[in-house]
């Protein structure tokens, strides 16, 4: 066996097209099961994201990225940056765990829903517009087009040990869910 072949790759577009209990979903959703339980991961294809939203988001990303510590650091949650209004969202250095990142949650989360706010880890994002105008117009595409998909996987692995796929509509409205990008 090759490792190209260890990880099994899922083709997503019936899901996406006629929904997870679509009888035309029925091999996909085997699949799913399957790799889940012989191997524990899988990757998708024809997951439904659209090529402009994930080339506006890589382009924001390189622009941020690029930018000198000093720039980065004035997004950081506190402990990087003591004049932050966040302890969770923003970018947080390579120091951290090797890797550095950028912790983005819900962006229909705002300021003027208080009962979200004032509860521990609801945070709104940082306001990014500095680096990029369009930085929270891509954010927002990307984030729906994402969280949908995860939506959709969601069902896909429920209804792989039961018919009741809506419990995840329960679980994860929007904007009270704890949903990182």
């Amino acid at each position: 066996m090759t490792n190209k072949n260890v990880i099994p790759k899922i083709d997503l577009s019936s899901l996406i097209i006629n929904g997870v209990k679509s009888p035309q979903s029925f091999d996909t959703i085997k699949e799913i099961k399957k790799a889940c339980r012989e191997v524990g991961f899988f990757t998708v294809i024809n997951h439904g994201i659209s090529n402009t939203s994930i080339e506006n988001i890589l382009s924001n990303s390189k622009k941020f990225f690029s930018l000198p510590l000093e720039q980065k650091l004035i997004f950081s949650p506190q402990k990087w940056n003591k004049k932050s209004n966040t302890f969770y969202r923003g970018y947080f250095p390579s120091t951290v765990n090797g890797k550095e990142g950028l912790d983005i949650g819900d962006p229909q989360l705002t300021t003027s829903m208080k009962e979200l706010t004032q509860k521990e880890k609801f945070e709104v994002n940082h306001d990014m517009s500095s680096i990029d105008s369009d930085w929270q117009l891509n954010i927002n595409d990307y984030y729906d087009q994402v969280f949908n998909l995860g939506m959709i996987l969601f069902k896909a692995l429920i209804s792989c040990i039961s018919d009741n796929v809506e419990l995840v509509d329960i679980a994860f409205q929007r904007p009270k869910t704890f949903s990182t990008l």
